[in-house]
């Protein structure tokens, strides 16, 4: 994959990585993740029939941007967030069925 890049960019490639690392290694770091793929609209049609169309086109495709970036640091980070914001919304839930808090 860093094939043909020089060395600052084999050098960039790297730490970009390693924070890839770090951000999926933090719990905090993860909800902002999900939090900002949610607000790329890339679970729901971008399709509305008019020009705004091509907005939510533009948004959906930094998304997948963000995920391809992820996913080519570490295998299954989509995966993983997606399993983690499925989790903590259950758990959300739970609590305010309970009247409790849904802080972590």
């Amino acid at each position: 994959m860093t094939e043909g890049l020089s060395r600052a960019q084999k050098r960039y490639a790297k730490q970009l990585d390693n924070d890839i690392a770090k951000v999926m290694a933090d719990p905090a770091s993860k909800r902002v993740l999900v939090h900002i793929l949610d607000m790329c609209g890339m679970r729901g049609s971008s399709f509305t029939g008019n020009s705004e169309t091509f907005y939510r086109e533009g948004r959906r495709a930094v998304g997948i941007e963000i995920v391809n970036m992820l996913n080519a640091a570490e295998p299954f980070a989509e995966a993983t967030l997606l399993y983690e914001a499925v989790k903590q919304r259950i758990k959300n839930e739970d609590n305010a069925k309970q009247g409790g808090s849904d802080e972590e």
